[in-house]
Order: structure tokens, then sequence, then C-alpha cells
């Protein structure tokens, strides 16, 4: 059986960063902490609800009912567009990130230090290695980019996926 924990009150300090708070949307996850513009992960290991109302640390859905990070690739990586990121990260705990992710069109350099599996939900983007292939993503493909990645993503309509990331 999955460990239960109750909810903290609102506004309740939780284990972790001191300036933690939880989460008024989503009555089941800390919120994130603006740090120099971008957020930063709470970690706490209650995650979601079960049916009954309960927290477990065991299961989580992927959901876009938390706190959204939003970011864009360092002017100096952009090649094309505007592209601008939303990540709805729901697992930042040993090493592992989980969620989802959309990017707005754009064209950018990427250099992958990470194991990441992906997942697209629907858009259309075009991964390409360095002096090697493109690679064509749209709806219902997954893939695994590998550490040492080194190439360019473009984003030729609103791409949205579904991650797992190994650091």
């Amino acid at each position: 059986m999955a460990a239960m924990y109750a909810l903290p009150r609102q506004g309740a300090r939780l284990p972790g960063r001191a300036a933690a708070r939880f989460h008024r949307q989503s009555p089941v996850l800390p919120n994130r902490e603006c740090v120099g513009g971008n957020f930063a992960s709470i970690s706490w290991p209650p995650k979601h609800l079960t049916k009954d109302g309960q927290v477990t640390e065991n299961f989580l859905r992927l959901t876009t009912d938390v706190a959204p990070e939003y970011d864009q690739p360092a002017p100096d990586k952009i090649l094309s567009g505007a592209p601008e990121f939303t990540t709805w990260n729901v697992e930042d705990r040993d090493g592992i990130y989980c969620g989802t992710w959309r990017a707005t069109p754009g064209k950018w350099l990427v250099q992958y230090d990470e194991w990441e599996y992906c997942k697209i939900l629907e858009g259309h983007s075009i991964l390409t290695e360095d002096g090697g292939e493109s690679f064509e993503l749209k709806a219902g493909d997954g893939f695994i980019i590998r550490r040492g990645f080194k190439g360019t993503w473009e984003v030729v309509e609103t791409t949205t996926k579904e991650y797992v990331i190994q650091t």
C-alpha cells in the first residue's frame, strides 16, 4: 500500500526549500518559487491525489495541472523564429525529470548532456543531428535522445511532448 500523507494547510511551510508554499491552484503539488525569472522545482514526496482524495508518493499522473515554467533558448542558440517553451514538470527527484513540454515555432541549437525519452503528443518538429540525419517528429512518435547528441531542434508547428529525462 502506498504511503499516505495529510494535505498541509494553505500557505504552510513544506520540507525542502524554506520559501516553498503550497500551490493554490493545484491542491496536491507544492508551488514553484521564482528564482531570477525562472521557476525552480520544489522537491516534496507527496505528488498526487488518489481517487479517494488521499495523497500518494508512489504514483504520478502526467498532467498540466501544475504550475508551468516558461523559458526560451539562449539568444545565441536561436537560428530562426522566436521559440518559447512551456514546461509542466511533475517529477524532479534523484536526477529524474518527467512532465510535458510545449514549444512554439522556431529553430535552435541543441546539445544533450542527459538521456531523454520523448513522446510527441501534437505538432510537427524536425530534429537534425550535426552532420547527420534529420528526423521528422509528429504526434504518436516516441524516441530516445542519448547523451552527446548535438544538432538542431526545429518546431514547424507548435509541438507538445511528454518527456522523461535522466541526468
